[in-house]
């Protein structure tokens, strides 16, 4: 095939509709003008003119004919209608972006030249009147991302910063310094071109180690970080500049409280069974309510605003949750009561050692001033299904401890954790605790197996507990990558009991 240069694009001689042209078109898409020296958003350098065949049918059942057999040969720019309304109110079709309309010679005889066997029939036999127009595209047409690329010093798309993350109203950038120049710029255009976003904010330090938090600009829209955010079903309600929420984990979220609601499920089940069977035995009598079924206990060390309390409590489960953060703890409290479930989700605002050490203590005051949990419709029943009553267990089935940076930390308050309430004894059922945690390795390395990234993370346990845990019996969930040298993991492990009821022991 021979290849010409036209508007800066090799262009193809034979503009037939067959597959490489499809290609071709794709390719050839127009793009705004280049304005690398723009630091500071002029929406009005970003119009491009461009030359358009507009064929206009003087029988309008022609058209929707065209536009079916001739796809190749019509507009297919997004946002453009092809079908156009004409001066005397006819109907006119917009041809394919791509046809070269230059030169002195008469543009019917030039468009008709290039298109497809078809289109050519077709518009000879309704007689279509073929004229050029010049269509604008403005800054409203392009994306974020091509205005990106016309603005930024970039060589390749693939570095250009348009990657975001939403908080309700909020979109959360981490933009790298040598786009600091750029910022409100690209601010700008992420809330121009995202209904949603009313503020966009970036990240401008670390998160701090003791709450998780971070300093952050904003760079366009409403200074209003008080957002509302949906999430498994659950409403969650705080100020994003004031507390910890990272949108990318909801997925860790469900995963989890699936896995406590399993072992829950599978209890219910079998108590809804019996009762079901007691009651069709005794059908000519009153229905038998259902004994009260143990309540499964999670005590969640980290909770944030509530991510993996809220959809627990909604499940039925029994949460006791906890975070340091004096404004964490008003949003968690809050949103236990936006989310009605309170009387499945206690809230407290300690230490995280202090929290773990204290945590079966608290349960146990709980349970002796209420040792039952009244049903709350918080979840859907089917018809006919009997309402369980709970009791509140004398021990946790879970621990969740979502603070990556440092959990592993804070095991060694784990020591003694059956040592500190009356009442327990060997037998009694030990936790699962679930630790997240970061693994990274230095530039230069090569990414560590599953194996070796295990046997660090173990490593780092042992020296908190002082046990050494069977890596067949612990589960590790790799959750997201952080960085390109930084993962994200989950380690799951029954504690042993050695841990539970070693003597208690304080650090300063």
């Amino acid at each position: 095939m021979k290849f010409n240069f036209w508007k800066g694009l090799w262009k193809p001689k034979s503009l037939t509709p067959t597959l490489s042209h499809r290609l071709y078109r794709r390719m050839y898409t127009p793009q705004p003008p280049l304005n690398r020296e723009m630091t500071v958003l002029d929406r009005s350098k970003f119009t491009v003119s461009l030359n358009l065949a507009l064929a206009k049918f003087p029988d309008p059942k022609y058209i929707a004919q065209f536009a079916k057999e001739c796809k190749a040969d019509i507009l297919q720019l997004r946002s453009i209608n092809h079908v156009q309304k004409t001066d005397d109110n006819g109907r006119a079709v917009l041809l394919r972006h791509d046809l070269d309309l230059e030169g002195g010679e008469d543009v019917a005889s030039k468009v008709m030249s290039q298109l497809s066997p078809r289109g050519k029939e077709l518009l000879t036999e309704a007689q279509a009147d073929i004229t050029k127009i010049v269509k604008d595209l403005d800054y409203d047409f392009w994306r974020a991302d091509e205005i990106f690329y016309s603005v930024l010093p970039v060589t390749e798309k693939d570095e250009i910063p348009s990657g975001f993350s939403m908080v309700g109203h909020v979109a959360h950038l981490n933009l790298r310094s040598e786009w600091k120049d750029y910022d409100r710029l690209i601010g700008q255009v992420i809330l121009d071109k995202n209904p949603r976003v009313k503020t966009v904010v970036n990240k401008v330090d670390s998160i701090d180690t003791k709450f998780r938090t971070f300093k952050m600009d904003v760079l366009a829209g409403e200074d209003n970080t008080e957002v509302e955010q949906h999430e498994s079903g659950c409403r969650f309600q705080f100020d994003f500049a004031k507390v910890y929420w990272n949108s990318r984990l909801h997925t860790e979220h469900d995963r989890l409280v699936s896995l406590f609601r399993g072992e829950a499920s599978s209890r219910e089940r079998k108590q809804q069974e019996r009762a079901k069977r007691e009651n069709h035995e005794k059908s000519t009598e009153t229905a038998v309510e259902p004994d009260n079924t143990p309540a499964t206990a999670v005590c969640d060390v980290f909770a944030g605003v509530g991510p993996f309390a809220v959809p627990s409590g909604r499940t039925s489960l029994f949460v006791m949750a906890n975070d340091l953060n004096p404004y964490s703890y008003e949003a968690l409290e809050h949103n236990v009561k936006l989310n009605k479930v309170s009387e499945y989700v206690k809230c407290f605002n300690l230490d995280g050692a202090e929290y773990v050490q204290q945590s079966m203590k608290l349960l146990d005051e709980h349970r002796r001033t209420q040792p039952t949990i009244n049903p709350v419709q918080v979840r859907k029943r089917k018809a006919g299904q009997p309402v369980v009553k709970q009791d509140i267990p004398n021990h946790y089935s879970h621990y969740v401890m979502n603070l990556p940076d440092s959990a592993i930390e804070f095991l060694w308050s784990f020591k003694g954790l059956y040592t500190t309430v009356d009442g327990l004894s060997q037998d009694t059922p030990l936790p699962h605790v679930h630790v997240h945690c970061f693994h990274k390795w230095e530039a230069g390395e090569e990414e560590p197996s599953k194996e070796e990234t295990k046997a660090a993370l173990l490593e780092r346990v042992y020296k908190q507990i002082d046990v050494r845990l069977d890596p067949n019996e612990v589960g590790m969930h790799w959750v997201r990558k952080v960085s390109p040298k930084k993962d994200m993991f989950c380690i799951s492990f029954e504690l042993p009991k050695e841990v539970a009821w070693a003597p208690q022991v304080n650090k300063e």
